[in-house]
């Protein structure tokens, strides 16, 4: 889905909230025992000022679109999980949990031209944080990766194979050495699709393609899940 039609889509639901939701704020919740998804310390509250809720025609089947690639599960990701870059509508590239674009000018990329492979670095900004505060650093980066391409339970991103691997730098910054030269290092990791997975809120033994945590999304992104009504309703809040 390209970022316009995914703009497109939140406009269209927060016209939705105005004309469905805007007058029953103070209604009772609707909510079923047993079907609210929100993640730890994460409030559940009726749809406000502060809030976004999406009347779904289809349940997505998580906020992983790198699974499924539905449409609806790349808009609910961006509406709460970062990538470390993203695309604009215009089509061009911005930093997300980059600090900045790594370039040849800047130092960030490296190529060796005989040997035909390049190393990109990363920096990471250091003041975005996972909803139960923790910090988003490298190690997600790393998490991610390790469970994207895990033979029996990983995932598939463009460019995967050129993937050496990555180093850790520090704790906001990380290498990716490709044994190629891959002109789409930019999104790679960010993008429409792949966003970056908390190491210490998913667990790895339940696969990429299958963890708990794409459904029930630790959010690191503008708003946070706070509730979802299958086959009804999903309810956004703003991530303070």
């Amino acid at each position: 889905m390209c970022k316009s039609n995914v703009v497109t889509l939140v406009f269209v639901a927060i016209l939705l909230v105005t004309s469905l939701f805007g007058c029953q704020q103070n209604a009772p919740s609707t909510a079923v025992p047993g079907q609210e998804t929100a993640p730890p310390e994460q409030e559940t509250t009726l749809p406000g000022e502060n809030s976004i809720v999406i009347v779904i025609p289809e349940d997505p089947p998580s906020f992983n679109p790198i699974i499924a690639d539905t449409g609806y599960d790349g808009l609910v990701m961006e509406l709460v999980m970062l990538g470390i870059s993203d695309i604009d509508a215009e089509g061009n590239v911005f930093p997300e949990l980059a600090a900045e674009l790594p370039t040849t000018e800047n130092g960030g990329v490296v190529l060796d031209e005989t040997a035909g492979t390049m190393s990109v670095t990363w920096k990471m900004r250091q003041d975005v944080q996972w909803a139960d505060g923790k910090p988003v650093t490298a190690n997600d980066v790393i998490f991610t990766y390790e469970a994207i391409i895990n033979p029996e339970t990983g995932g598939w991103i463009a460019g995967i194979d050129y993937i050496d691997g990555i180093e850790k730098v520090d704790d906001y910054s990380f290498t990716i050495n490709y044994n190629a030269i891959y002109p789409g290092y930019l999104t790679q990791f960010g993008g429409e699709q792949v966003v970056i997975w908390p190491a210490h809120y998913c667990d790895a033994a339940q696969g990429f393609s299958a963890w708990e945590c794409a459904r029930k999304p630790l959010s690191n992104g503008p708003f946070v899940l706070s509730e979802w009504i299958n086959g009804d309703h999903m309810t956004f809040v703003r991530n303070e």
